[in-house]
Formats: C-alpha cells, sequence, structure tokens
C-alpha cells in the first residue's frame, strides 16, 4: 500500500539559508552579547530574586515534581520551576550558574528564531535578520530581565510569537 501524501500547494517551501557552522556562531555570538552585557551571571553567579527563595527552595523542599506544578502569585511558573529541579542535580555552589545558564538559553532563543530560515519569508534578507536578533540581544534598559530564570517569561513571550509569526 503506497502512502503518499499529497503536498498542500499552501505550504511555503523555504531551505535552510545558514550552514551548522554559521548557526554555531551565531549561537556563540549570542551568548557571548549576553554574557558581555553582565559578566557576573557566569562568573559570580548569584540567585536572583525568587530564584533561590522560591523556585530552588521548593524545589528542594517539596521535590522537583510536586513543586512543577504550584502556582506563584497567581501564575503557572513552570519553566521557572524546571530550572530549580534541573539545579537539584548539581551541588549548592553551582545552583544560581545553572539557573542563569538555562536564562541564558531562554534569552537567546528569540535571536536564534529571527535568525533561522523559518523567517526567510517575513525578512527575506538574512543580514536584516542578523541585525534584529543582535538589536533584541543588545536592547538596552533590560537588566530587569537579562539573564535571570525569574523574568524568562517576557522572553518566552516573545519565543511564543515568534513561532507562531515564522512559517512552519
Amino acid at each position: 500500500m503506497n502512502l503518499n501524501i499529497p503536498e498542500h500547494s499552501n505550504q511555503v517551501k523555504h531551505k535552510p539559508d545558514l550552514t551548522w557552522k554559521l548557526r554555531c556562531l551565531i549561537l556563540f555570538i549570542a551568548v557571548a552579547i549576553v554574557v558581555s552585557r553582565r559578566p557576573d551571571v557566569v562568573f559570580n553567579a548569584q540567585f536572583y530574586a525568587e530564584d533561590g527563595r522560591v523556585w530552588y527552595a521548593d524545589a528542594y523542599n517539596l521535590g522537583a515534581i510536586p513543586s512543577l506544578f504550584l502556582p506563584y502569585a497567581g501564575y503557572l511558573t513552570t519553566i521557572q520551576r524546571l530550572g530549580g529541579a534541573v539545579s537539584q542535580i548539581f551541588p549548592f555552589l553551582w545552583a544560581p550558574l545553572v539557573f542563569n545558564l538555562i536564562a541564558i538559553i531562554i534569552q537567546i532563543l528569540p535571536a536564534i528564531l529571527i535568525t533561522s530560515s523559518r523567517f526567510s519569508v517575513l525578512i527575506p534578507n538574512r543580514y536584516s535578520r542578523l541585525f534584529l536578533a543582535f538589536l533584541y540581544l543588545a536592547l538596552p534598559n533590560s537588566i530587569e530581565i537579562h539573564a535571570n530564570l525569574t523574568n524568562t517569561q517576557w522572553h518566552l513571550a516573545i519565543v511564543a510569537y515568534l513561532v507562531v509569526a515564522a512559517t512552519p
């Protein structure tokens, strides 16, 4: 039995316009930009706001799974609580660094999405996409949401919009 599924004509075909080496370079540069704005998040990592007092403490005291679904201030903070659960794997001394590294990964996700070929229909010029990603990473006056797990919901909101706006 042949199960060939016909392709829909409304699907936009796009080929990756960046090689894996260039993608790795973009990833490295994105991390370097984020870390260069506040080197202490890696070299002198400390818990920020609810990172230690709530996310880490609940994962430690209640366990990773039970704390995962606890609301905080009326919000279901699953990503932050996942960070607390992951940090339990490491020694306590490294927990703030684990939190910050997870936050950095989440913070660079929009830049990675913008530079991907999924945005070649919306922004055809590759250099324009790279510049837009740089602008996002170098956004001034964003210290409150910079490289901390407590405020990653703002970066994730941008990721959600970009996923919806991008070509599948």
